[in-house]
């Protein structure tokens, strides 16, 4: 089934969204929400949401910045938090049913986030390497605030949205495209990396194509990934987490079961023959954890295995 694309507005910025399905079915079964990851945006889920569309609803949202979603304007910048407040008012705009969540890597954040603020709307959580980013050294903050500072100054950052848009560099076609995402990651599929590089690109009026999202978001964050912070919301998760990771990723956290212990329920399990992007490198077998945890059941489907 083919996704309808849409838009939805936030304090004038327009967010695009995904949907597979019927939503009129959303209030009965509930919806799965998918979050996306750094660079990335919302397609990404989209064999997962072709297998899953009979089960449920799947709606997946290109946070601001990425994919088809509005960039922020002149003297504008993206703070991770932003991308919470907007799901919870795209939650909204749908009507406010019952969600699961699927979330990949920044969206396991944005997710766990998500669930703290609204428990009473969660019905379960699926996170794909999404249990944050690695701890880091809050003694240095003023580095990180440092680097930020100087990365604002870069003669492409500086000027108006226009600029930044005017800066890409363009690759020949979506094909280029498609074989670039091919190289940073092996197990990707060529006729699904054409789907996302089309999606994930449009043209450049130099000719050939760019990537959608805004260069803006290649600068490093403010503020250090402050885990002790961010266990406050883990705590305040209640509904139940199948957190997943591949058997080849190079993410594994040092602390991943404390921050799992923290959750009031949860299954780790390992996808075998995945990297850091399961959902690219292993769909069909996703969509099957999916498909059983949106159901209740512990079960973990074959090529997973439980930690």
């Amino acid at each position: 089934m083919d996704a309808q694309h849409l838009t939805f507005s936030v304090r004038g910025l327009p967010l695009a969204y995904s949907v597979w399905g019927d939503q009129q079915k959303a209030a009965e079964k509930g919806v799965l929400f998918c979050f996306h990851g750094f660079l990335d945006h919302g397609h990404s889920f989209a064999t997962i949401a072709r297998a899953l569309t009979s089960e449920l609803p799947v709606i997946a949202v290109d946070f601001r910045g990425f994919g088809h979603s509005g960039w922020l304007g002149d003297g504008g910048y993206y703070h991770f938090l932003d991308n919470v407040a907007d799901a919870v008012l795209l939650h909204a705009a749908l009507g406010s049913p019952p969600v699961h969540l699927l979330a990949h890597s920044m969206g396991g954040s944005v997710a766990t986030a998500f669930a703290s603020a609204r428990p009473e709307l969660v019905r379960s959580l699926i996170l794909l390497e999404g249990m944050g980013p690695p701890r880091e050294d809050l003694d240095l903050a003023p580095v990180r605030l440092r680097r930020w500072i100087e990365s604002l100054a870069d003669p492409v950052l500086a000027g108006p949205a226009m600029q930044r848009r005017a800066a890409r560099k363009p690759m020949r076609d979506v094909s280029e495209a498609a074989e670039r995402m091919i190289r940073t990651n092996p197990r990707l599929p060529r006729d699904r990396a054409l789907e996302l590089a089309t999606y994930g690109s449009e043209d450049d009026p130099r000719g050939g194509v760019v990537w959608r999202f805004d260069p803006l978001h290649r600068t490093p964050g403010a503020r250090p990934f402050n885990a002790d912070e961010y266990a406050h919301h883990w705590r305040e998760v209640k509904a139940p987490v199948l957190s997943l990771y591949g058997d080849a990723s190079e993410w594994m956290l040092a602390d991943l079961a404390e921050r799992h212990a923290l959750l009031a329920s949860c299954v780790m399990g390992t996808v075998v023959n995945a990297g850091h992007n399961i959902h690219h490198d292993q769909p069909d077998v996703v969509a099957d954890a999916v498909r059983a945890w949106v159901r209740g059941e512990q079960a973990l489907p074959a090529g997973i295995s439980r930690r």
